[in-house]
């Protein structure tokens, strides 16, 4: 016999239907917008307050679930993402969460400067080029290395740089006429 509270949601089609009672919640949020608006009626008066109430939909969240079951994250993590009987709701329930932030950048109802810090928490991440070649710079170099090549001659001494590629070290002033 185990010890430990009963399960809140004992089984996987009571669950389910927890998660479409919380998904519907979060589409129904509204939220009540207050603006400060000058106009006037047609009596000569003047209104200055205007409430109104827009559609506010709250992103679909694991741990927003939780808290509309009334139970931990842990609890969560321990009693339901591991047992084998939950194992498919708890799959539908990663993905919705997954699609609805998706769709929400796409939209533009989330911020798409928090696309990184979401969307990594569903195992995306930014893609970062760090083999990618400056040409403008590598043309810009060979460029002032034909210069230098040309000019070499007998009269500059042209060594090579270990991180720039190479560097005029000495000018010889030998063959110069004293003035």
């Amino acid at each position: 016999m185990t010890a430990g509270r009963p399960r809140k949601i004992r089984s996987a089609k009571a669950l389910a239907n927890a998660w479409d009672e919380f998904k519907a919640l979060c589409d129904s949020n509204t939220m009540r917008t207050v603006k400060d608006v000058e106009f006037t009626n047609d009596d000569g008066t003047n209104l200055t307050h205007s409430e109104t109430e827009v559609s506010a939909p709250l992103s679909y969240t694991v741990v927003g679930f939780c808290g509309f079951l009334g139970i931990s994250k842990s609890a969560w993590y321990k009693t339901y993402e591991n047992d084998p009987k939950f194992v498919d709701i708890v799959a539908r329930i990663h993905t919705d969460c997954e699609i609805d932030v998706r769709s929400k950048f796409e939209m533009g109802v989330i911020n798409t400067r928090l696309a990184p810090l979401w969307m990594s928490k569903y195992g995306y991440g930014a893609k970062v080029e760090t083999t990618q070649e400056h040409k403008a710079d590598n043309n810009l170099l060979d460029a002032i290395r034909d210069s230098l090549d040309a000019l070499s001659g007998d009269d500059y001494v042209v060594e090579e740089h270990p991180v720039i590629g190479f560097t005029v070290d000495d000018y010889d002033y030998s063959d110069d006429d004293d003035e």
